[in-house]
């Protein structure tokens, strides 16, 4: 019995993904990014930083008079990466990283002040881990490479869900949950309400006839392989999954821009490389004609069920 996943992504952003593919994303790049720290920030002038790790700052100044963003650790630990850690697929993912229980907050740059924070409750973990230096492409990163090629991180670096001149998204990738797994934050800023936003999730599942809902705050990240151009309504990809990319799931993605929501569906391919071919091309990574049909027919299965409300 085939079964096809449906998931709908209201604006408010959290996500931790169900599918493996850090090897996609080191493939890609996210290329260099300029930091912007809160200027003259320092974590003296705000009591709940007394003995947290402040991983970075991000002044949003430019979206609203006296706001910024601090991203900073409670209980943390440093580790350095050495060459060998790179051999794995698990080092690939964190680098050179902090470790610790992960928060955001918005904050009042004018009176120091923590306006609203974000905790990223890891599915229960005690605790995830971010780099500060990497090497390849699952974050942006600047400055100069030191002797194993690593360079700095910008975890704030946006991601661009829409052209709305008025927010920020980011993307904060975390504990591997496996050798190709990162987890995924995503969350944002919007300057209309002045406050931070995180995601919930609508699921739907079609088995046979029978449609199954069910709502959680656990999503996976799929749209931010797709988002690569921002603005678009429409995106058809695949994600791969295993050690060796053993499974594939064709996924669409749609952003309604009105209701700034997304919504998904997901479809698994079977195990089998002859079929595979008919739906992949030759890189494994771009969409066949016969896949974007598949997509359409399925979709326009399941959208009469699509709760918008």
């Amino acid at each position: 019995m085939q079964t096809i996943l449906i998931r709908v992504f209201p604006l408010i952003l959290f996500a931790v993904p169900m599918l493996c593919y850090a090897n996609f994303w080191s493939s890609r790049g996210a290329g260099i990014a300029v930091p912007k720290p809160i200027p003259g920030f320092n974590p003296k002038d705000y009591p709940t930083l007394s003995g947290m790790l402040v991983a970075e700052t991000r002044d949003l100044s430019q979206l609203h008079p006296g706001r910024g963003l601090i991203l900073w650790l409670k209980n943390a630990s440093k580790y350095e990466a050495t060459a060998e850690d790179y051999e794995s697929c698990p080092g690939q993912v964190v680098g050179s990283n902090y470790s610790g229980q992960i928060y955001v907050s918005l904050v009042d740059t004018s009176r120091r002040q923590f306006i609203q924070t974000i905790f990223f409750d890891m599915e229960n973990q005690e605790s995830s881990s971010v780099p500060f230096r990497i090497i390849g492409g699952l974050y942006s990163v600047h400055g100069n490479e030191n002797k194993i090629g690593e360079r700095e991180t910008v975890l704030l670096d946006p991601v661009r869900i829409d052209n709305d001149p008025k927010s920020e998204e980011y993307a904060l990738f975390v504990n591997p949950g496996g050798c190709f797994c990162p987890g995924v934050v995503a969350y944002g800023y919007s300057s209309i309400f002045d406050q931070l936003f995180r995601m919930q999730e609508q699921e739907y599942s079609l088995e046979g006839e029978k449609i199954n809902w069910k709502e959680s705050v656990f999503l996976f990240d799929t749209f931010f392989i797709a988002n690569q151009k921002p603005g678009q309504d429409q995106y058809d990809f695949v994600t791969k999954e295993g050690h060796g990319a053993e499974s594939f799931t064709l996924h669409r993605i749609k952003y309604d821009m009105s209701l700034r929501t997304f919504y998904g569906i997901s479809f698994d391919l079977p195990d089998d490389e002859k079929n595979n071919r008919e739906y992949l091309d030759k890189t494994g990574w771009v969409l066949t004609p016969k896949a974007h049909r598949l997509l359409a027919n399925l979709w326009e299965q399941i959208k009469p069920e699509i709760k918008t409300d």
